[in-house]
């Protein structure tokens, strides 16, 4: 997230003090953004902006300026108008409403998940980048370092100083019902697979060639062992029902429930896995396939039992027709059935 910085006089070319290693830089070509006080500016350095080192200031450098981040319920979120303002919040989460990742400019890989979360006064969305910290649905979290993003709707996305912590909460009503999944089956007709490599350090190799046992990673500057790079899928499939067809995204967690994908995995084979699938049992959410599971049969096959009991003895068994059949089987068993000799007896 680019730094953003108060200050009463701003201008395109301003002076400043670069936080992390008390140097004295000038910062050009930035943007101007509404601050938390008024009659002040925010500026942010962009991917335009520009900065340089200075041997030093013309005033003194005043180290107790801090940015504050307070406490806001969700509705006090959502009336805030400057952008990337840090914000903690308690609230609760609600439903899981996709999972996906993305590809940073730096080639970082990194998992994001969307949830919907809510208190006693409004709701938001709230991006998770990276681990999901064990965000339980219908739990309560106190989570800081929140920021405030716009990008045409106004969210919650996580920060590197995010922290989450579950309490207990005794106001359980939050103002949302949760939006049902729909639930059907149906046979997938067509499928586009895509594949990420990523290295340990979560890097996007872009040239992997599945015949070598190394392999480089630029970000790294290291060549990694094949076995130890992760693929990652991800895809859209077509299915068809009774009624229509559609197209939907399914990511690598929900694919890897039904398909056995190894190391080296093509796109063609993966692609193949899921069309010779059977008619699925399809959970989905939101244009996404959350859940993926082969039907139950409708009549389970059980295998029948084999009972054997021993034969009863007939008291007539002596006297009637089956006895002779007795006699007859006993004079075919094994013992009877020797050879005849021509050799004429003596």
């Amino acid at each position: 997230m680019p730094p953003a910085i108060s200050t009463k006089n701003c201008s395109l070319n301003i002076l400043c003090i670069f936080s992390c290693f008390r140097c004295p830089v000038q910062l050009n070509n930035v943007a101007l953004q509404p601050a938390r006080k008024e009659g002040e500016k925010d500026v942010m350095f962009t991917h335009q902006s520009k900065w340089s080192c200075l041997t030093s200031l013309d005033y003194p450098y005043n180290p107790t300026i801090t940015a504050t981040i307070q406490d806001q319920t969700v509705t006090q979120v959502l009336q805030m108008d400057m952008e990337y303002q840090r914000v903690n919040i308690t609230a609760k989460c609600i439903q899981l409403e996709s999972e996906g990742h993305n590809i940073l400019q730096d080639g970082t890989f990194l998992e994001k998940t969307t949830y919907t979360i809510a208190d006693t006064t409004g709701v938001v969305e709230l991006t998770v980048w990276g681990p999901q910290h064990n965000m339980n649905i219908d739990s309560w979290f106190y989570m800081t370092n929140l920021s405030r993003v716009f990008q045409g709707k106004k969210f919650l996305s996580t920060t590197k100083d995010i922290t989450f912590s579950t309490i207990a909460c005794t106001d359980t009503t939050h103002p949302i019902e949760v939006t049902t999944s729909e639930h059907i089956t149906a046979n997938i007709i067509g499928a586009k697979v895509n594949i990420t490599y990523i290295c340990p350090l979560k890097h996007q190799i872009k040239d992997m060639a599945l015949s070598c046992s190394r392999v480089l990673c630029n970000n790294c500057d290291i060549f990694y062992k094949s076995d130890v790079i992760i693929l990652h899928t991800h895809a859209k499939l077509t299915i068809q029902t009774t009624d229509n067809i559609k197209t939907l995204n399914i990511e690598n967690k929900v694919i890897r429930s039904v398909v056995q994908i190894s190391k080296t995995a093509t796109t063609d084979t993966i692609m193949d896995s899921l069309l010779d699938l059977p008619r699925m049992q399809i959970t989905i959410h939101n244009n996404s396939i959350t859940h993926l599971a082969y039907p139950e049969p409708s009549h389970p096959e059980t295998t029948p039992l084999i009972t054997f009991s021993p034969l009863a003895q007939s008291t007539s068994l002596s006297t009637s027709g089956d006895s002779e059949e007795l006699d007859l089987f006993m004079a075919d068993g094994p013992t009877d059935i020797q050879p005849k000799s021509d050799t004429p007896s003596a």
